[in-house]
Order: structure tokens, then sequence, then C-alpha cells
């Protein structure tokens, strides 16, 4: 039955872990409330679903329908009627979750409305992600419905990170905007081209995952020099990865605003999300 609904889900930001979660490495990510996605429901009774915006509409069609493909196999699924408004300030392409809001929320909307167990509810919003990224890890998804650090690992349930304390981070507009599914192919041409190098990366971008997080856990425990040097050093190791000698997913206008951040005192600074542009996360020993 489909009812009256509204939720609403934050954007989010990576600090470490990009693509290698794809092949089993883990992960930290963090809600971003700042931008926020709504998504409210109201049932009328309609010989379709009015979608506002307007250009949303084939989009929340087209997941409506990728749902109903998976549910034909178990039961039916009968295509609600009514108006649904989506207001949405997560910029699409700047890597802070704006699929993963979107499919989140529509993926919460349909549990309201069919039963959905909550234990699936992640399961159903990473298949509808999929549409936007090919093959989705799930660690987006994880991290705008759990609204709270956590630690990921693809085929895991996500942690959540209990911080008494959390490091000055800021995030910083590079001007440009990339598609996840082409930086996600990128990064497959490279491995299956490069396969021992590519393994290499991988591992580093693991061991910059486990210098961040016993940072975060030494800051959070009022060790604040050793937490942060520890998560500049994960931040340091991860851009590496990203850079023209492993990936190459930092464009020249992203490199430039990377070397004035450090210039002007950033501990460590780094893309975050896909590459390609986006937003540049840097750390700060004192707040900004």
């Amino acid at each position: 039955m489909w009812v009256k609904f509204k939720t609403c889900l934050p954007g989010k930001w990576v600090l470490v872990g990009e693509h290698t979660v794809m092949r089993g490495g883990m992960a930290i990510v963090f809600p971003f409330p700042e931008v926020s996605l709504c998504l409210d429901f109201v049932p009328q009774r309609t010989k379709r679903l009015k979608v506002s915006p307007p250009d949303a509409e084939p989009v929340i069609h087209e997941l409506l329908g990728i749902y109903e493909g998976w549910r034909s196999r178990n039961g039916g699924f009968s295509w609600p009627t009514g108006r649904l408004t989506i207001q949405s300030d997560i910029p699409q392409g700047a890597g802070l979750g704006s699929s993963a809001a979107l499919c989140s929320a529509v993926a919460r909307w349909i549990a309201s409305a069919t039963g959905l167990p909550a234990n699936e509810l992640t399961d159903i919003a990473r298949s509808l992600e999929t549409r936007f990224h090919g093959n989705s890890s799930g660690m987006d998804v994880a991290a705008v419905l759990a609204n709270a650090p956590i630690v990921f690992e693809k085929g895991c349930p996500p942690r959540i990170l209990k911080l008494e304390r959390i490091p000055h981070f800021t995030l910083h507009d590079t001007g440009l905007r990339s598609n996840t599914s082409e930086c996600i192919s990128q990064v497959k041409t490279f491995v299956t081209g490069n396969p021992d190098r590519a393994a290499a990366v991988d591992r580093a971008m693991d061991a910059a995952s486990y210098k961040a997080l016993k940072g975060l856990l030494t800051y959070s425990r009022g060790e604040e020099q050793a937490g942060l040097e520890a998560i500049a050093e994960g931040m340091r190791i991860a851009l590496d990865c990203f850079s023209d000698s492993a990936w190459n997913l930092i464009p020249e206008a992203e490199e430039r605003l990377i070397r004035s951040l450090l210039a002007d005192g950033a501990l460590a600074a780094k893309p975050t999300g896909a590459g390609g542009g986006g937003m540049a996360l840097a750390l700060w020993e004192r707040p900004r």
C-alpha cells in the first residue's frame, strides 16, 4: 500500500578507500549533512505518478522499473500513483553521493509501501544505484543510510565509528564535475592492463585506510597530534593512488587546488570520491 511518506538523507564524503573497495578493500566514509536530498510522496487517485521536478520523472520511473524487475520474481509489484517531490542540493558529479541519496530515498519509499525487511533496504538501494555506477559497491548508500561515520568493506555490514571527537576536515570544490562510472571504468582498465602495479596500488590504499582508521581512533581518545599524523599519512598514501603514476584521476585544476591547500597549511589533501574532479578533501590542525 502506497502511503504518505517523506524522508531526507545527507550527502557523504570518503576519507580513504575509494575504488579499492570494489575489490575487497576497506573504506572510511562520513556523512555530509550540509547538503541533503528529501523525497516527499502524497498518494492520489491519478492515472500515473507525477514527479517534480519534471526532469527527475524518467529517472524515478527507471528506478521503479528496476525494483519491479526484482519484485516480479518475488510476488509482483503495484506502481504508485500520486505526487512525488524531490528536493536536493547535493551537486551531481561532485563525489558527495547525489545518486546514493536518491537511490536510498527511493528504497526507503518502496520499503514503506511494500514492507521490505530492514535488512534488505541497503541491498535494494545498491541495486538501484547500479543504474548510475554500473556496479555499485554499496559503500555510498551504506554511508547515507547510516548517517554516521562508517568503516565499509564490500559484502559486509557497515561498522559505525563511534568517535568522541573528529578532526577538522574541509571540502573544496574543484569546479569540475566527473562521471563515477567513467572513473570506475578507467580504474578497471588500469587493473586489467597492469595487474602487478594495480595490486600494489590496492595494497597501498588499504594501508592508507588502516592508517587513517588508527588515526581517527587515536584522535578520538584525545591524542591529537599522533592521531593527526596518522590520518595525514593515510591521506598522502591515498593521494598517490589517485596520481598519474597509478589511476590518473587528478585533473590539473584539482592538482593546483591540492597544492594551494597544502601551501595554506593543510596537513594533507586529496580527492574524495571517484576522482576526476568534484571535491578535494583537506585535513587541518585547527578549525578553518
